[in-house]
Order: C-alpha cells, then sequence, then structure tokens
C-alpha cells in the first residue's frame, strides 16, 4: 500500500535481526551436535532465548505500528518510536549475552515495553477521540 514507510522499514530490520538470531542458534546447535532444544548447555539456551524473545514481541509491536501508520499515515513521531523499539530490541541481545542483571537487558525491556505502550496508547486515544 503506497504512504505505508515507517512499518515496512521496521519489518525488515526486524527481519533481518531474526534472521541474525536464527543463524547464531543453527551454529550454536551445530557446533554442539544438537538438534532439538539446547541439550543442556546454557550459552545454547541464551541463543535460543534470545532469538525466541524477539519472535515473540516484534509480531504484537509490528502489528501496533502498521495500524498507526494505515490510521494516520507515517510521522516522524511514529518512527522515533520504531526506532526505539529496535534499538532496545539490540540492547536486549545485548543484554542476554552478559550475566544478569544488567543494564542492556533492563534497558531493553523498558524500551520494548514503552514502545509498545505508546502505540497501543496512540491506538487507544484515537479510538476516543478520532
Amino acid at each position: 500500500m503506497p504512504g505505508l514507510v515507517v512499518t515496512p522499514a521496521t519489518a525488515a530490520a526486524t527481519g533481518l535481526l531474526l534472521v541474525l538470531l536464527a543463524v547464531r542458534v543453527i551454529v550454536g546447535r551445530q557446533r554442539r551436535q544438537v538438534s532439538l532444544g539446547d541439550g543442556g548447555n546454557t550459552d545454547l539456551l541464551q541463543a535460543i532465548r534470545t532469538h525466541a524473545n524477539l519472535a515473540e514481541y516484534a509480531p504484537l509491536t509490528l502489528i501496533l505500528l502498521l495500524l498507526v501508520e494505515l490510521r494516520w499515515g507515517p510521522s516522524t513521531w511514529l518512527a522515533v518510536v520504531a526506532g526505539a523499539f529496535l534499538l532496545a530490541r539490540l540492547a536486549h541481545v545485548a543484554g542476554l549475552a552478559r550475566p544478569a542483571p544488567n543494564a542492556w537487558r533492563v534497558l531493553g525491556t523498558a524500551g520494548t515495553f514503552t514502545a509498545i505502550l505508546l502505540v497501543a496508547g496512540w491506538l487507544l486515544v484515537g479510538l476516543v477521540r478520532p
């Protein structure tokens, strides 16, 4: 659909990150000769959960971004929120690679939740005040 800019760009960047994280899991499984699960290896578990965590939060965020963009069109504000979501996901990846608790993981989680809440709130306010 013409006019969509923010959501496709965010989806593309998220897709690239998701594939990179999936490749880390695949390589980790091959190195450890594990075909399913983590084989009791904490490094492999970390890679699996990093990939899965993005896969859990990205779809809802992309749907929310799309709904806002379809209703009100692309905007700088929406691009900032989408960019913050992507940065938060990168911070979360960095945070999961370090012992918990750490600032990267907290920043990634807080940034992800903030982006989701902002876009969901935007939609809800738009329903009340069109």
